[in-house]
């Protein structure tokens, strides 16, 4: 299947300014290496310890990342944010939880 994204690993170009939290995942974070590759570790550290830089198809922008945790097992499951841009943020949001789901064989999500 043809990739419809790049994230941080393929081009340190993503501009993420001005994202801003749009919703979030429950996940491990070796459920989201499966589905974005390998994390980034940003500078700072002070409030996010690990985050995914994604761009999809279209210029959706969205991060994925770790606010205010800290030693967290990479298997253990817990709140990611995700963080997108208007007017695309939500979509944003959806295409995270799309390709998540693929990379885990959980398919499709179903209506409410």
């Amino acid at each position: 299947m043809k990739r419809s994204f790049i994230t941080h690993n393929d081009s340190s170009d993503i501009n993420i300014n001005f994202t801003q939290l749009q919703g979030t995942i429950q996940a491990s974070q070796r459920q989201l290496e499966a589905a974005f590759g390998a994390p980034a570790t940003p500078a700072n550290g002070d409030n996010v310890t690990t985050t995914w830089n994604i761009l999809f198809a279209d210029d959706v922008v969205a991060t994925l990342y770790d606010w205010g945790k800290r030693n967290v097992d990479p298997a253990e499951t817990i709140v990611w944010n995700i963080g997108g841009r208007a007017p695309h943020g939500r979509e944003a949001v959806e295409l995270v939880h799309a390709r998540f789901r693929e990379a885990n064989g959980l398919g499709a999500r179903s209506a409410a």
